[in-house]
């Protein structure tokens, strides 16, 4: 704001020709001064672009590592699951037979019993 004063000043006082050449100077340097900025603004975006790209990247690495981890235990979960009904089968084939066995052997104890009587 002061610059743009002085620079003013001297454009409405005409000022000595070494005045003016600072004040075309101080003007080219405000205009490169603008055009930092521009730049600056532009690297700013353009490093926060970068880094929102790094951040997505790891983002996604780390959603593929998850949906891995999901899939492995859901594979690990199917086969223990299918482990449990077998084994349930199993036990239920197992029982069946238990349970016709004490039926077949109650049905022996059974008969000895009417043969035991007959004999006596």
């Amino acid at each position: 704001m002061l610059l743009e004063n002085q620079i003013e000043n001297i454009r409405h006082t005409g000022g000595s020709d070494q005045a003016k050449a600072y004040l075309a100077l101080v003007e080219q340097l405000g205009i490169c001064l603008k055009e930092l900025r521009v730049l600056e603004n532009a690297n700013a975006v353009n490093e926060a672009r970068l880094m929102l790209n790094k951040l997505l990247a790891a983002q996604e690495c780390e959603r593929k590592e998850i949906e891995e981890q999901m899939a492995e235990e859901a594979r690990h979960f199917t086969a223990s699951y299918q482990r449990l009904v077998d084994d349930f089968r199993e036990s239920e084939v197992i029982t069946k037979n238990a349970k016709q066995v004490i039926e077949n052997a109650q049905a022996a104890i059974a008969k000895t019993q009417v043969l035991i009587q007959v004999n006596e």
